[in-house]
């Protein structure tokens, strides 16, 4: 089984490797100011409230867990985005990056077409 944003396992692989492997590493060459990246988070908290959860033909999620999967994920986005504010900036940085990513990757672009 493969991410519901990749067509196959290995796309799946390989977005996977880039997302983890350069993503830290950008974060660690260059600088980005914490304030900034924190207003992104916020404004990333719009996608999963208005995209969470993603769903697909392959990966449906029932009617009754929608409500309930939306309200989590806005929850666990926030309890990260809380976490940021309190641990030191450098490791915060990479949890508000995180959480961007995530929410990105909720965005309808991030979905193949189905048929």
């Amino acid at each position: 089984a493969h991410g519901a944003h990749a067509k196959s396992s290995i796309l799946c692989y390989i977005q996977s490797i880039l997302t983890f492997v350069f993503v830290p590493y950008f974060l660690i060459n260059i600088d980005i100011n914490f304030t900034y990246l924190l207003a992104l988070s916020i404004i990333g908290l719009i996608s999963v409230v208005i995209y969470a959860p993603a769903a697909t033909k392959k990966q449906p999620i029932p009617i009754k867990l929608v409500k309930r999967k939306k309200y989590l994920s806005i929850i666990m986005y926030l309890l990260v985005l809380i976490l940021s504010l309190i641990i030191h900036p450098f490791y915060a940085q990479f949890m508000l990056l995180g959480i961007l990513v995530e929410s990105i990757t909720l965005l309808p672009i991030f979905f193949p077409k189905e048929d």
